[in-house]
């Protein structure tokens, strides 16, 4: 099963956790891929507003929502995977948070150089250089890791995780962001059957 969804479908819910976190990745990608024109095109100079405002959404991105993914997988569906697993899947799910260990520092500096940027409204070139490189090392890094998480870990998870995994995992990404879940659940319900 192909994890990526038509956008038309529009993004998924609490009620799908492994989409939702499949989601994600698209966010991780789109930011990301904005910070590096951005960084590319300006090199640390003084960016427009516009472009201001899209380096501003990646490291609010980066610094919020995208610790919540790694918290949602971390905490939430490596647990699970842990008692109904096999070997394969739970070596996969090792790997991948050992990736996720790779990547902490790397957004570090890369926030802490954005937001340098963004209050001062320039970056010295050297500086903007590393920005450029550490960006280009999270995005070879999130290249594969994306991949083996849509192609194999969430179809993995999906295979073996019975419905009440997923509607627990569901409930904790929910509770994670500050949603009720069951007014959530209800609130779809009505939205689809009017």
């Amino acid at each position: 099963m192909d994890i990526r969804r038509d956008p038309s479908e529009g993004e998924p819910g609490f009620d799908d956790p492994l989409a939702l976190l499949a989601a994600c990745h698209r966010r991780v990608e789109r930011f990301l891929a904005a910070q590096i024109d951005i960084t590319g095109y300006y090199g640390g100079e003084e960016m427009t507003a516009s472009d201001s405002g899209r380096m501003r959404a990646a490291l609010e991105y980066f610094s919020h929502a995208a610790p919540r993914h790694t918290q949602d997988e971390e905490e939430s569906l490596f647990p699970k995977l842990q008692l109904r697993a096999d070997a394969n899947l739970l070596a996969l799910a090792a790997e991948l948070q050992a990736q996720h260990r790779q990547a902490d520092p790397l957004h570090a500096l890369a926030n802490r150089a954005t937001q340098a940027w963004l209050d001062q409204g320039t970056l010295p070139a050297d500086q903007a250089a590393a920005l450029l490189a550490d960006l280009q090392a999270l995005e070879a890094l999130y290249a594969s890791h994306i991949a083996r998480e849509d192609a194999e870990l969430f179809p993995g998870a999906r295979a073996c995780l019975k419905h009440v995994d997923l509607e627990i995992i569901g409930r904790e990404l929910a509770a994670r962001r500050g949603v009720d879940f069951d007014r959530w659940r209800a609130t779809k319900a009505m939205l689809a059957h009017p």
